[in-house]
């Protein structure tokens, strides 16, 4: 059989690319169970009718196992689901009798025609089928190995090791509780952590069966949103995260919601991007920020060597949860709009920041290492996550919490930060207009954010339209990846917030460009048209003579 194809990244790592359809075709018995809930209604005033809804609810499609047939608890009942699959199995005329007029699901398992992170044996399985590549750095799972929910399918991924269900009641089942009707927020945040939990799991084998190799994981763009595991899960398992980055383009690079996915990867080292017919402004800009290109075609870029992001000082939460909520109950403000605002905010102030999953809450010191926490728009919180973040906040953090305010915390509908506002430290924002702005710009003067860098239109000397930037760090010296829109500018001056020896990247070789120091900051003034992305090196050591 022919062997997976191999890609040489950006700076000369092999990988084997794996596709979970190609997977699917070699490996075509792969153990990958979805839950499915079929909705029927016990109608009509006979009892024949509901018997035969009954039989038919005993049967399944396509190969698919029987779960258990569930009876939908309405306002005179106490739990949202009744397993009857006994009583049909035992007396289909009896259940008949007694169940008219009622909703009843079946829930089956069937086999999923893709892998997933959830396939059982995964591990084993891409082992094997990779085990004879040689010389490769590792493996890269690409994006359509990421589980899909459709909430109107009725069906979520079988997050069992074993494929076996069986609880004490309906609603200790993760799938059970999913398919029980309108669940609560807290219910859903519940469901999908335990997803996630199973998929880590699932990830950490895979890691481990590779021994040597490298395990990564391609995660879809932001028109695929949203991810079941964020970037830090991912980096958790010990696999390294890449971004599908095929449809960001250029003017969306930091402009749009792609820019969050961009944002989200950098804090981890080794992360990556695939990149199919690429835009040489755009890899060359993702090169330049540290991240493994991986193109279809040869890479456009010149080396810069492996750099890892600056410590961010700030963390911008958000939930996920909220995302996979939209079958029921959308959420009221576009959290990931909100998001984007405020990281232009920082990347405008130059302060280096970070966009994390709300797991961070529930990690023990998950925000311990921030200056500034920035709470987006949510709309539930475990207690456990609340608990963290109030422990941050009257161990010294400065915090932000922007409206509407998580509702619902360890599943009682209550105001989840209600002992928290009149803390000193945590103030609460609007989600738009100069509310937000002058929010942020107190919450910089708060926890004494330093601008880290800026990028300046000459000769007024503004800040460039359309300018950003990315610093990345290395041994013994800073990186920074900078461009801009301006065309009324005539170059631009960047600005590092410390004194360094400057080198320019021409494509070939770094060269010594003219640079100043002043108030503790690096300055260089470089004639640069707009976008076209530029790596300057700043170097630590000082012996240059600089001005």
């Amino acid at each position: 059989m022919t062997p997976y194809p191999v890609r040489v990244d950006s700076r000369g790592k092999r990988w084997t690319i794996v596709a979970a359809r190609e997977f699917a075709l070699r490996v075509p018995l792969h153990e990958t169970w979805s839950l499915r809930a079929n909705r029927a209604r016990l109608s009509g005033s006979r009892t024949p009718e509901t018997r035969d809804v009954l039989r038919d609810l005993c049967l399944t499609r396509d190969g698919s196992e029987l779960v258990a047939i569930l009876l939908r608890g309405d306002e005179h009942h106490q739990a949202d689901l009744y397993d009857i699959t006994a009583a049909v199995s035992g007396d289909i005329e009896e259940a008949a009798r007694r169940l008219r007029g009622r909703d009843a699901l079946q829930l089956a398992r069937e086999r999923a025609p893709l892998p997933s992170w959830w396939t059982r044996d995964l591990a084993r399985g891409l082992a094997s089928q990779t085990r004879d590549a040689a010389d490769v750095h590792g493996v890269l799972l690409l994006a359509d190995w990421m589980p899909r929910y459709d909430p109107d399918d009725g069906a979520i991924p079988d997050p069992t090791l074993d494929g076996d269900t069986a609880a004490a009641g309906p609603e200790d089942s993760v799938g059970w509780a999913f398919v029980s009707g309108q669940p609560a927020a807290s219910v859903r945040v519940d469901v999908f952590a335990r997803l996630r939990r199973q998929a880590a799991t699932n990830l950490r084998a895979c890691v481990a069966a590779l021994g040597d190799g490298a395990l990564a994981v391609a995660l879809p763009s932001a028109k695929r949103r949203p991810w079941y595991l964020s970037p830090a899960q991912i980096a958790e398992t010990g696999a390294v995260p890449f971004l599908d980055a095929s449809q960001i383009t250029w003017d969306g690079l930091l402009g749009g919601k792609s820019a969050l996915d961009v944002a989200e990867l950098m804090p981890h080292a080794g992360r990556g991007v695939v990149y199919r017919g690429p835009d040489a402004r755009v890899s060359t800009a993702l090169h330049g920020f540290g991240f493994d290109v991986l193109a279809t075609e040869q890479h456009p870029a010149a080396h810069v060597p492996r750099a890892d992001a600056m410590p961010a000082r700030v963390a911008i939460v958000r939930a996920r949860h909220d995302a996979w909520a939209h079958a029921w109950d959308a959420p009221s403000v576009d959290a990931d709009a909100v998001v984007a605002r405020v990281a232009q905010e920082f990347v405008h102030r130059g302060i280096p920041y970070a966009v994390v999953d709300e797991g961070a809450l529930e990690s023990p010191g998950g925000l311990s290492a921030f200056a500034a926490v920035v709470m987006a728009p949510m709309r539930a919180l475990t207690r456990r996550s609340l608990d963290r973040f109030t422990r941050y906040v009257r161990d010294g953090g400065v915090a932000l919490a922007i409206e509407p305010l998580p509702h619902v915390v360890g599943g009682q509908p209550s105001p989840a930060l209600e002992g928290l506002l009149g803390h000193r430290r945590l103030r609460t924002s609007p989600s738009a207009g100069e509310a937000l702005a002058k929010a942020l710009e107190s919450l910089g003067r708060r926890a004494s954010l330093a601008r880290e860098s800026g990028v300046y239109a000459r000769p007024a000397g503004d800040p460039a339209l359309g300018a950003a930037h990315v610093l990345t760090v290395a041994d013994g010296v800073d990186y920074m990846t900078c461009w801009h829109g301006d065309e009324e500018a005539s170059g631009i001056l960047t600005e590092r917030a410390a004194p360094r020896r400057a080198e320019i990247w021409d494509g070939r070789a770094w060269l010594p460009v003219r640079h100043w120091h002043a108030d503790g900051h690096t300055y260089i003034e470089i004639d640069t048209p707009p976008h076209a992305p530029r790596t300057i090196a700043f170097r630590h050591d000082l012996d240059d003579g600089g001005s």
